[in-house]
């Protein structure tokens, strides 16, 4: 296993990258998920990357009226014009936005909306050769009737008002490819001052980690993600990684007409430790609900105390057990949350039955996952 880190391509799709900032929220209330990770922007406990993402979007605003048409308005989404685009004509092998403009408009008229209809039919999918030839044919069919294309558009699973700025698009693409690369200009100059404060530390991490993956191997990536990231992910022999500071806390495994590559955030190291010691934590938080579950006489006064009955002594009589037993039982529930002091005269403890929920939630997706992953591999 090795990895080569193309670093003029980071660049250009971290450049395309760029206008997504506009739609992350950094609010207290936001629950927008950052990337392919599980973090919520505010979870990342990165007050320098708040900041970055609040500059990012008052230099953007005048441009957004403009920008909007390329992108819609939901975090990280497939049907980004670029994102389509980059599917089917990939930005390996070209060097800057000029250059890759160049090699889009190549492509006649015909060539060129059967390609984008091409990677609507495949976003947001994983995809293997078969696929896609059979993608190619459903384009080719879409394609010569119109009305069958315009029921496809309105159904792609986007935001209505974008699906609309897809449809107007589609209509003469070369034209909005034109579009888009007069926008990006204008956003290049805005994106290089805030690339430049970071180009050292970018470097750093994608020199640290090639040769990290490249001299030690599985090995070598397992201490990079912290064993979270199935290695078998990174298949190739040879395989080819963007290092992105747009978004430092992304992995993603993209796949376009080349090949697959790999997105990097250049604080990702930084996040797989901060997801393992979450997940520690939560999975200690688990463990210890059960724990205080995995006892009969437990189990009894749980039920009980859901049922209104609070006090000691009538828990114990009921179960024929010491008061001093029960005591010890309802401390342990109440130090791992279980149950908490009410609020209410009537009663003096409360189940906490969405924590229960929670956890019973997390566990079945924990043991799903593992069966998914037992299944593929």
């Amino acid at each position: 296993m090795r990895i080569k880190y193309l670093v003029k391509q980071s660049k250009l799709y971290d450049l395309m990258q760029f206008p997504r900032l506009m739609f992350v929220k950094t609010s207290d209330t936001s629950s927008d998920a950052y990337g392919y990770t599980s973090f919520e922007v505010n979870r990342l406990g990165d007050a320098e990357y708040i900041d970055f993402i609040k500059q990012a979007q008052k230099r953007l605003a005048p441009f957004k009226e403009e920008l909007e048409v390329f992108y819609a308005d939901e975090f990280m989404s497939d049907y980004d014009f670029f994102s389509v685009l980059s599917k089917v004509i990939s930005i390996q092998g070209h060097d800057d936005l000029e250059a890759y403009t160049h090699s889009v408009l190549k492509q006649s008229t015909e060539t060129l909306k059967n390609l984008f209809v091409t990677s609507l039919i495949l976003a947001d999918r994983e995809e293997d050769a078969s696929e896609i030839q059979e993608a190619k044919k459903k384009a080719d069919h879409l394609c010569a009737n119109h009305t069958m294309l315009l029921q496809f558009m309105k159904d792609l699973p986007t935001e209505a008002s974008y699906k609309w700025h897809l449809m107007m698009l589609l209509d003469d693409l070369h034209e909005a490819v034109r579009r888009y690369n007069e926008i990006m200009k204008k956003v290049h100059s805005i994106y290089d001052e805030f690339y430049t404060q970071h180009e050292k530390a970018i470097n750093d991490v994608a020199m640290r980690v090639a040769s990290k993956v490249n001299e030690e191997g599985i090995q070598g990536l397992n201490q990079l993600t912290q064993n979270l990231i199935n290695p078998t992910l990174l298949s190739n022999q040879e395989n080819t990684m963007l290092v992105s500071f747009v978004f430092p806390y992304a992995f993603m495994l993209r796949t376009d007409v080349k090949s697959d590559y790999l997105v990097w955030g250049f604080k990702m190291e930084e996040g797989f430790k901060k997801i393992s010691s979450e997940y520690q934590s939560e999975l200690e938080k688990r463990t210890q609900v059960f724990k205080n579950l995995g006892d009969v006489t437990r189990y009894e006064v749980l039920k009980l105390i859901a049922s209104g009955v609070s006090s000691t002594k009538e828990i114990a009589g009921r179960l024929n057990v010491s008061s001093a037993t029960i005591s010890y039982h309802i401390n342990a529930f109440l130090t791992s949350r279980v149950i908490t002091l009410s609020a209410s005269k009537q009663r003096k403890y409360d189940v906490d039955v969405e924590l229960l929920k929670s956890v019973f939630e997390a566990c079945l997706m924990d043991l799903n996952t593992n069966n998914e992953k037992g299944s593929t591999h």
